[in-house]
C-alpha cells in the first residue's frame, strides 16, 4: 500500500503544480511549429501513467515515449508545443528540475 499512497501523492502534488503553475515569458522559446518535445530529468518515482498526464495536462498527444526517466513527445496541435515547453521547463518535480528541449 505504500505505493499507492506514494502514487496518491504525487497525483496531488501534478495537480497542485498545474494547478499553480502561471506561463512565463521566455526569450528562448521554442516556434510554434515546432511539434517535438523531449522532457528529460523526470523524478524515477514517477510512472508511465503520471507522466502521460502531466504532459497531456496541454493538449492531445500524437506520440508518447518514455524511456529512462526521458519522454518523447509530440502534441496532435502544434501551437501547444510552446505552452507546454514555458510551463515545464524548470519547473520542480521529485525532488529534480524538468528539463524540456525541442
Amino acid at each position: 500500500h505504500e505505493a499507492d499512497v506514494d502514487d496518491l501523492v504525487m497525483d496531488a502534488h501534478l495537480k497542485r503544480m498545474l494547478d499553480d503553475s502561471q506561463v512565463v515569458d521566455e526569450p528562448s522559446a521554442p516556434p510554434a511549429s515546432s511539434i517535438g518535445l523531449r522532457v528529460s530529468n523526470m523524478p524515477e518515482g514517477l510512472t508511465e501513467l503520471q507522466s502521460r498526464q502531466l504532459l497531456s495536462h496541454f493538449g492531445p498527444l500524437s506520440r508518447f515515449e518514455l524511456h529512462s526517466g526521458i519522454a518523447l513527445l509530440k502534441y496532435t496541435e502544434p501551437a501547444v508545443t510552446e505552452t507546454a515547453w514555458s510551463m515545464l521547463n524548470g519547473i520542480p518535480l521529485g525532488g529534480r528540475l524538468l528539463q524540456v528541449e525541442v
